[in-house]
C-alpha cells in the first residue's frame, strides 16, 4: 500500500508528540506526588510536638474533657482525618473519626473500608520524662490522589489539543515543502523525457530553493551540452564518454564523501554526552523493575538489561573520557580523603566478579600507609577499576592479589604504589609495545574472546600521567601479569 509522505510525516510527528507527552506526564506525576508526599510528611512531623504539648497537661491532670476537645477541634477543622488518644496502658481515652474497636494499625499507609487512603502517625505523650499515653492520628491522602487525577486529565487534554494543532501544522508543511518538491518532480519528469527548455524560479533561500536552483542550472548545462553534441558526431562521442567518466568519478567521490560524513556523524552521535541521559533512564527503570517476587524469567531478563546497559555505559564513558584527555578537558579535583577507604570500595565490583569466577581475591594494604591523603578519589577509583577489570577478564583460574604500598619521600609527601598481580593468560613480549595504545588489545583474538575495545589501559596511562605518575607491567605468557602504577601524593 502506497502511503504519502504527508501521512508519514503526520504519523511520525503524532507518535513523537504522544510519546513525549506521556513521558513528561509520567515524570511530572512522579515529581508532583513525591513533593506532595514530602509536604504531607513534613506537616505531620511539624505538628507532633504541638500535639504533645497540647495533650500532656490534660493527661497528667486527668482532664479528659480538655483532651476530648483538642481531638474534636483537630478533626472538625479538617487538619486531621482521625485522632485516637490512649493512656500508658493502652486504654482508650478519646477517639474522633475512628472506630477504636477496629484496633490501631501500624504507622504508614492505610486503606479505610470506604476506600479512603490515610497516612497514619503515632505521637508518644511524655511529661517530665513520664510516659502518659499515645496519640494516634491520620492524615487523608485524598489531595495526593486528586492531584494525580488532575495531572492525568490535563495530559489527555493537552494531547488532544496538540493533535488538533498538528493537523494545520502538517498542512502548512505540505504547502511549504511538498508542493515545491512536486514542482521539482514534474520538472525532473520533463527532463527525463528530453525537454530541457524549462525554467524554475527558486522561492526563498532554504534547501528546497537551492535544490530548485540546482535543477535550473542542471537544465541550462544540459541544453548547452546538447548543442555541443549536435555539432559533430565525433565531438559528441568524446563528450559523452567524458561525461560518463566524469559522472562515475563524481558518483564515487560523492559516495566516499557520504560514507565518510555518515561515519563521522554516527561516531559523533554515538559518542555524544546526550547518550548518557536516556541510558541512565533505562538503567534506572530496570532497577525499579527489580523485584524478588517477580517470576524468574522476568528477573533474568531485567538482570540482562541492567548488565548490558552498564556495559554500554562503561564503554561510552571510556570513549568520552579518552576524548577529554585528548582535548585537555580532564582536570583533577584533589581533596583530603581517608587513605584506606580509597581501595576496597573501588575494587568491590571486580572482587565480586572474581569470586563469581571462582578466583581467589586478596587485598594487602601496607601498615605504613598514612591515615589521609590528598588525592582525586574519582580518578584513583577509575584507574583501579580498569586495571582490576582487566585482571578479572583475562584470568580463568587462580588468584588476583592487590598490594598497596607507600614510600615516604618528604614530611608531607610520598609515593603511592599499587600492584595488581594475576594468574591469567599473560602477554607475549612482541605484543607489549602497543599495550597502552587506544583501541588496542594484545591480540585480535582477545577482543573476540574477552570483549572490549582496548581503551582501558590507554585511559590508565592518561590518568597516571595526569597525576604526574608512571604505570608499567611485567608479564609471563601463560603464567600471569603484574600491572603497577606509582603516584606522588600529599599527606597533609
Amino acid at each position: 500500500m502506497r502511503i504519502s509522505l504527508r501521512i508519514k510525516l503526520f504519523a511520525l510527528a503524532a507518535s513523537a508528540l504522544l510519546l513525549l507527552a506521556g513521558v513528561l506526564t509520567f515524570m511530572q506525576d512522579r515529581l508532583v506526588l513525591r513533593a506532595l508526599e514530602a509536604e504531607l510528611h513534613a506537616r505531620a512531623i511539624a505538628v507532633c510536638p504541638i500535639l504533645e504539648a497540647a495533650l500532656a497537661t490534660p493527661l497528667a491532670e486527668r482532664d479528659y474533657a480538655t483532651a476530648q476537645a483538642v481531638l474534636r477541634e483537630g478533626v472538625a477543622s479538617g487538619s486531621f482525618a482521625h485522632m485516637v488518644l490512649v493512656d500508658a496502658r493502652g486504654q482508650l481515652i478519646s477517639s474522633e473519626g475512628w472506630s477504636f474497636g477496629d484496633g490501631m494499625p501500624q504507622p504508614g499507609r492505610f486503606l479505610m473500608a470506604d476506600g479512603e487512603e490515610r497516612q497514619l502517625y503515632t505521637v508518644p505523650i511524655v511529661l517530665a520524662g513520664q510516659a502518659l499515653g499515645t496519640l494516634h492520628f491520620g492524615l487523608s491522602r485524598e489531595p495526593l490522589q486528586a492531584a494525580h487525577r488532575a495531572l492525568l486529565r490535563g495530559a489527555v487534554i493537552v494531547g488532544l489539543i496538540s493533535l488538533a494543532l498538528l493537523v494545520p501544522l502538517v498542512e502548512l508543511g505540505n504547502r511549504m515543502l511538498f508542493l515545491p518538491m512536486r514542482r521539482l518532480e514534474a520538472a525532473a519528469a520533463r527532463i527525463r523525457d528530453g525537454d530541457y527548455d524549462i525554467t524554475l524560479k527558486p522561492q526563498g533561500q532554504d534547501e528546497v530553493a537551492r535544490l530548485t536552483l540546482a535543477f535550473s542550472e542542471m537544465a541550462d548545462a544540459m541544453r548547452a551540452r546538447l548543442r555541443a553534441l549536435m555539432a559533430s558526431e565525433a565531438a559528441q562521442a568524446v563528450l559523452l564518454e567524458n561525461a560518463r567518466i566524469r559522472e562515475i568519478d563524481l558518483r564515487e567521490a560523492r559516495d566516499k564523501a557520504e560514507v565518510a560524513n555518515r561515519a563521522k556523524s554516527e561516531f559523533l552521535a554515538n559518542m555524544s554526552h546526550e547518550l548518557r541521559t536516556p541510558l541512565n533512564g533505562i538503567l534506572g527503570m530496570a532497577q525499579v523493575l527489580e523485584d524478588p517476587d517477580r517470576p524468574e524469567a522476568d528477573r533474568e531478563a531485567i538482570a540482562a538489561i541492567l548488565e548490558s546497559g552498564q556495559q554500554l555505559l562503561r564503554l561510552i564513558n571510556d570513549v568520552l573520557e579518552l576524548s577529554l584527555f585528548e582535548t585537555g578537558g580532564t582536570v583533577l579535583r584533589p581533596v583530603m580523603v581517608p587513605a584506606r577507604g580509597l581501595f576496597a570500595p573501588a575494587l568491590a565490583p571486580a572482587a565480586a566478579a572474581a569470586r563469581r569466577k571462582g578466583l581467589t581475591w586478596n587485598l594487602d594494604i601496607a601498615p605504613e600507609l598514612p591515615q589521609t591523603l590528598r588525592a582525586d578519589p574519582a580518578r584513583i577509583t577509575q584507574l583501579l577499576g580498569h586495571l582490576a577489570d582487566n585482571a578479572v577478564k583475562f584470568t580463568e583460574e587462580g588468584e588476583i592479589c592487590v598490594k598497596v604500598g607507600w614510600t615516604q619521600r618528604e614530611a608531607t609527601r610520598g609515593m603511592l604504589r599499587v600492584e595488581l598481580r594475576d594468574t591469567g593468560i599473560g602477554i607475549a613480549p612482541a605484543l607489549r609495545p602497543r599495550l597502552f595504545l587506544r583501541f588496542s588489545q594484545a591480540e585480535s583474538s582477545s577482543t573476540r574472546r574477552y570483549g572490549g575495545i582496548g581503551l582501558g589501559l590507554a585511559i590508565c596511562r592518561h590518568l597516571t600521567e595526569l597525576m604526574d605518575g608512571v604505570i608499567g607491567f611485567d608479564s609471563t605468557p601463560g603464567q600471569g601479569s603484574v600491572f603497577w602504577f606509582e603516584i606522588p601524593l600529599q599527606t597533609a
